[in-house]
Protein backbone atom coordinates (compact mmCIF):
# COMPACT_ATOMS: atom_id res chain seq x y z
CA UNK A 1 0.00 0.00 0.00
CA UNK A 2 1.45 3.28 -0.89
CA UNK A 3 5.20 3.33 -2.07
CA UNK A 4 6.59 5.87 0.41
CA UNK A 5 4.98 4.87 3.95
CA UNK A 6 2.63 1.82 3.59
CA UNK A 7 0.16 1.14 6.84
CA UNK A 8 0.41 -1.90 8.65
CA UNK A 9 -2.73 -3.18 9.30
CA UNK A 10 -2.58 -5.67 12.18
CA UNK A 11 -4.44 -9.34 11.78
CA UNK A 12 -7.75 -9.28 14.13
CA UNK A 13 -5.52 -12.07 15.70
CA UNK A 14 -2.82 -9.53 16.73
CA UNK A 15 -4.49 -6.91 18.06
CA UNK A 16 -4.44 -6.55 21.79
CA UNK A 17 -8.08 -5.37 22.02
CA UNK A 18 -9.61 -7.71 19.38
CA UNK A 19 -12.88 -6.13 19.40
CA UNK A 20 -11.47 -2.43 18.63
CA UNK A 21 -12.04 -1.45 15.23
CA UNK A 22 -8.75 -1.11 12.83
CA UNK A 23 -9.52 2.19 10.80
CA UNK A 24 -7.32 3.22 8.17
CA UNK A 25 -6.91 6.94 7.42
CA UNK A 26 -4.79 7.28 4.08
CA UNK A 27 -3.45 10.19 1.62
CA UNK A 28 -4.28 7.32 -1.24
CA UNK A 29 -7.35 6.79 -2.59
CA UNK A 30 -6.14 4.06 -4.97
CA UNK A 31 -8.60 0.87 -5.16
CA UNK A 32 -5.45 -1.30 -4.67
CA UNK A 33 -4.66 0.25 -1.53
CA UNK A 34 -7.89 0.23 0.17
CA UNK A 35 -8.27 -3.62 -1.03
CA UNK A 36 -5.03 -4.48 0.52
CA UNK A 37 -5.84 -2.45 3.66
CA UNK A 38 -8.92 -4.60 4.56
CA UNK A 39 -7.10 -7.32 2.80
CA UNK A 40 -5.02 -7.22 6.27
CA UNK A 41 -7.93 -7.03 8.30
CA UNK A 42 -8.62 -3.17 8.52
CA UNK A 43 -12.38 -2.48 9.23
CA UNK A 44 -13.00 0.99 7.77
CA UNK A 45 -10.52 2.61 5.29
CA UNK A 46 -10.75 6.84 4.80
CA UNK A 47 -8.64 9.19 2.51
CA UNK A 48 -7.57 11.77 4.35
CA UNK A 49 -9.39 15.31 3.90
CA UNK A 50 -7.93 18.30 2.74
CA UNK A 51 -8.76 20.54 5.66
CA UNK A 52 -8.89 20.14 9.20
CA UNK A 53 -12.17 20.95 9.29
CA UNK A 54 -12.92 17.96 7.43
CA UNK A 55 -10.86 16.03 9.06
CA UNK A 56 -12.26 17.41 12.48
CA UNK A 57 -16.04 16.37 10.62
CA UNK A 58 -15.05 12.94 9.42
CA UNK A 59 -13.47 12.29 13.34
CA UNK A 60 -16.72 13.10 14.58
CA UNK A 61 -18.69 10.90 12.48
CA UNK A 62 -16.33 7.78 12.89
CA UNK A 63 -16.34 8.10 16.70
CA UNK A 64 -20.17 8.12 16.93
CA UNK A 65 -20.59 5.36 14.28
CA UNK A 66 -18.19 3.20 16.83
CA UNK A 67 -19.25 4.09 20.19
CA UNK A 68 -23.06 3.19 18.75
CA UNK A 69 -22.42 0.19 16.60
CA UNK A 70 -24.16 -2.47 18.83
CA UNK A 71 -22.35 -5.42 19.12
CA UNK A 72 -22.55 -9.19 20.72
CA UNK A 73 -21.24 -8.57 23.95
CA UNK A 74 -19.03 -11.75 23.99
CA UNK A 75 -17.01 -13.74 20.73
CA UNK A 76 -19.08 -16.52 19.77
CA UNK A 77 -17.94 -19.85 19.73
CA UNK A 78 -16.11 -21.34 17.11
CA UNK A 79 -17.24 -25.08 18.12
CA UNK A 80 -20.24 -26.33 16.21
CA UNK A 81 -23.52 -26.40 18.06
CA UNK A 82 -24.47 -30.23 19.26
Amino acid sequence: MGENNPPEVPATSQVPWPRLPVVLLSGSGLEKDVEEAYRLGANSYFQKPHSVADLKSMLRLLTEYWTTTKRPSRRRSTQPAR
